[in-house]
């Protein structure tokens, strides 16, 4: 068992199984393309699919007898994707053993035994089961383990690999592999791996580095040096105590001039009827300056609870900074009366 490491994973290789002579194989490939092409079952496609696949299915027979495996391995694919008759399964599965695709012929015997199995083609389903399990034990098998990582993503040759697929040894075609690993924040691992027929491969992915944080801009506020969501909580409850109590300051006075009001009244209306004009001036005052004390009373009461309870539910005890500033004066005139507001915030 030999030890490596590439790009920092760490690479475990266990010894590849003998594989038989390249004359034998020929030999036994042989029996299977016979036995495919000559029991080859009636197509069911599509009339015009049907006719192109027999067609490539011609072709790659002949490239095949030819010798020119990596030409006809093609031509029995698409033949197969056309119209998917097991003699072009059969076959494909054959060319790709010659080509050195173990994984690929090995799946591809598996299908065809299923599909021999539906079509109760006892012959070939034993023949495809015999070829696949005559190829197990030849198949490369690769094994990936990662880092405990959230959000780890691990693919293989750019397929993306479940959970179940981690630390289990997978069938995979001879020669390079691709194994990629990704995780939010952290850099991008990848690395390539050589297998070989028969051989045992396991690669563990390292702890993968933290990304660096991007700059920042040098006039960019931090999340740090923005105020906390309590200390505007704050600033309104005091701005609004504020208000309230200046409000209720207000209809206090407002309250008094009514009640002097009142002794102008008695003076100049001998009746609730009758006033002469100094008394009809001083009931519209009178009527002006009680609805300036309701309106202030009320506003002060609902500003001084909505204040007092911002500042009960803003966590903070220290008051805001001396920016805002509020002032209510009671403005009053010949038969009116009302509030005045001024502030700077």
């Amino acid at each position: 068992m030999t030890h490596a490491h590439a790009h920092d994973a760490t690479v475990i290789r266990e010894p590849s199984a003998p594989q038989p002579p390249r004359s034998r194989l020929l030999a036994a490939i042989g029996v299977v393309a016979s036995l495919a092409v000559g029991a080859a079952p009636a197509r069911a496609g599509a009339p015009g699919n049907a006719a192109a696949a027999e067609e490539l299915f011609d072709q790659g027979r002949k490239l095949l007898a030819a010798g020119k495996v990596k030409a006809a391995c093609p031509k029995f694919a698409e033949s197969y994707r056309l119209d998917p008759a097991l003699g072009s399964l059969l076959n494909l599965a054959t060319c790709h053993q010659l080509e050195g695709r173990l994984a690929s012929a090995w799946s591809e015997f598996r299908d065809a035994e299923a599909q021999a199995l539906r079509s109760g083609d006892a012959a070939r389903q034993k023949l495809a089961g015999d070829r696949a399990a005559a190829l197990d034990p030849k198949l490369p098998r690769l094994v990936i383990r990662g880092p405990a990582l959230a959000g780890l993503t691990i693919a293989r040759d750019g397929v993306e690999l479940g959970d179940a697929s981690l630390g289990t040894p997978l069938p995979v075609d001879p020669g390079d592999h691709e194994i990629t690993a990704r995780a939010p924040g952290h850099e991008p691992f990848s690395t390539r791996i050589e297998v070989t027929a028969g051989a045992r491969v396991t690669v563990s992915i390292p702890d993968l580095v933290a990304s660096p944080e991007p700059d920042r801009p040098a006039n960019a506020a931090s999340v740090d040096d923005a105020p906390p969501p309590s200390a505007g909580r704050r600033t309104a409850g005091f701005v609004l105590g504020g208000v309230g109590l200046a409000a209720l300051a207000v209809g206090g006075v407002m309250v008094g001039l009514t009640a002097d009001r009142k002794g102008v009244l008695d003076a100049h209306c001998p009746t609730k009827t009758t006033c002469d004009a100094e008394g009809v001036a001083a009931l519209a005052s009178a009527n002006g300056y009680a609805w300036g004390a309701n309106v202030g009373l009320a506003a002060g009461v609902i500003g001084v609870a909505v204040g007092g309870f911002l500042l009960l539910t803003s966590g903070g005890k220290a008051p805001p900074k001396a920016a805002s500033r509020v002032v209510i004066a009671p403005t009053a005139g010949p038969g009116e009366a009302g509030l005045g507001v001024a502030g700077a915030f």
